[in-house]
């Protein structure tokens, strides 16, 4: 029996949370150290605006290279270099704000290396938490954000009227390295290559990755292997084409449990035993690759003799690590990640679910102002307050949904009701302020219309355990890809 709190919970799944913390705490403080740096250097509104856009610049341009870089080297010591980065260039922000665009390219900076962030964590929980507890360990982890969120608001005044406005990014970047030290001894990109765990729950985990039980989802690595045999002439074409979603075809559960079995046993890389350099971890999403290649024109060969490596061991080495890592980004299936539904039907719901935040965000502290009459001492107690019904609506919804998959709901429904309650959720609210503007036109309630607005926010957050966790269903092999290819669609 595996204890309730495990490894994989305290420190993986808490670092990573800490992790989504620093970043987002990282991307918000310039929104208010702004105005003091400002009022400092004395900047224009366009270059207000020019330092405030300049992180979603960077965030943008590596979403893919971090889903690519996370399969590559392994996530583990990805988010370790690029928080290592982030913090380097977030504490720089201090000591260089007398020039506009050394800031702008600093945080610019901030924002390439927090675009690996997302996809690295992502990969990480792949490999680390079991499919009955997935939905509440990502949703906990992503829910972090809104805690990031919520420092940025509550702590860093406080601090700026103390300290000065340049010691917030000191702090933060202090606080990142501190963090990266924390990840170096205790992380890993998987449970085999951890040091600190117990080969129980190491068993569980491995065992328990994937819902061999349920065809709800088919991984999109199998479905790549189809695609090649199809194109060998080898699989009928229909095959290819079933809906996986139709759990009342026996034939189809039948498929898709055998695939899973197939890829669970061939998920491994083949190499010379003798030889410790070359030693595959399998947990290690760099090398999850090669089963899905069955084309005989391999661009590194898997077999040679002893004699040959070692003669040719320092000759080849540089040549064949950048084999390696041209023969993983190639392998990695784009036309069929681009092609299914399912990734689709995550695209648009993240882009529906970030529309949402993002208005409502945007527009609730000039709603509260200008329809309610919110005084700004009650502004400063209502602002934070959507923030933390989110991370609490977070975890309440990962428990809910694991909870149903445990009582044998179909997956896919599970996920699909997370995402209705949490894009539906923020429309109702809306609605009903609507209508109570209209009703009573004359009465002005800011306490009742953060209580609605706090509901919205609330639901809002069930996507924790909708979309995000279904990255996971739909491939195991390509979380971090999926997701950043989900982000680039961004409002």
């Amino acid at each position: 029996m595996v204890v309730k709190i495990a490894w994989r919970h305290f420190p993986i799944a808490f670092l990573s949370g800490v992790c989504m913390i620093l970043s987002y705490l990282d991307r918000s403080i310039i929104s208010i150290a702004i105005l003091p740096l400002c009022d400092e250097i004395g900047c224009t509104t366009r270059s207000k605006g020019m330092i405030l856009g300049a992180f979603y610049y960077g965030y943008i341009s590596t979403q893919i290279i971090g889903g690519i870089a996370a399969r590559v080297w392994g996530p583990y010591r990805v988010l370790a270099i690029m928080v290592t980065v982030w913090s380097c260039f977030t504490a720089l922000t201090a000591p260089s704000a007398s020039l506009v665009w050394v800031l702008v390219l600093i945080r610019i900076c901030v924002g390439l290396a927090e675009g690996f962030g997302h996809p690295c964590i992502l990969t990480i929980a792949s490999a680390w938490f079991p499919y009955m507890e997935r939905a509440t360990s990502v949703a906990a982890i992503f829910g972090c954000t809104y805690i990031g969120s919520t420092l940025a608001m509550v702590v860093v005044p406080p601090l700026v009227d103390i300290m000065g406005w340049r010691s917030v990014f000191y702090i933060s970047g202090a606080m990142g390295m501190i963090w990266v030290c924390a990840w170096s001894i205790f992380g890993s990109d998987g449970p085999a290559s951890n040091r600190f765990i117990s080969n129980e729950e190491r068993d569980y985990i491995v065992q328990n990755l994937h819902d061999t039980s349920h065809s709800s989802f088919q991984m999109l690595s199998s479905i790549h292997q189809e695609e090649e045999e199809e194109e060998q002439g080898t699989l009928p074409s229909s095959r290819l084409h079933a809906d996986i979603y139709d759990d009342s075809n026996p034939n189809i559960h039948e498929h898709n449990s055998s695939h899973t079995q197939s890829l669970l046993h061939s998920n491994h890389v083949k190499v010379d035993e003798d030889d410790d350099d070359e030693r595959a971890d399998h947990d290690h999403p760099s090398q999850l690759t090669y089963n899905n290649q069955n084309s005989t024109d391999d661009i590194i060969p898997n077999i040679q003799t002893n004699t040959d490596k070692n003669n040719n061991n320092n000759n080849n080495k540089n040549n064949t690590q950048i084999q390696e890592v041209w023969h993983i980004v190639m392998g990695i299936p784009w036309r069929t990640i681009m092609s299914r539904k399912e990734v689709w039907a995550i695209i648009v719901t993240n882009f529906g679910s970030d529309w949402g935040n993002t208005i409502l965000f945007n527009w609730m502290p000039s709603y509260l102002y200008e329809v309610h009459h919110a005084s700004f001492d009650q502004m400063m107690y209502l602002t934070p307050l959507p923030y933390i019904s989110m991370f609490f609506g977070s975890l309440l919804a990962g428990v809910a949904a694991d909870h149903m998959r445990k009582r044998d709901m179909p997956l896919h429904r599970i996920r699909k009701i997370m995402n209705a309650i949490g894009l539906m959720g923020p429309c109702t609210s809306v609605v009903i302020l609507g209508l109570w503007g209209l009703l009573y036109p004359s009465s002005s309630s800011s306490g009742f219309a953060s209580l609605i607005l706090m509901g919205g926010f609330f639901t809002l957050s069930a996507v924790q355990a909708g979309y995000k966790p279904n990255i996971l269903d739909v491939s195991q092999q390509y979380p971090g890809i999926i997701y950043s290819v989900s982000i680039l669609i961004h409002p």
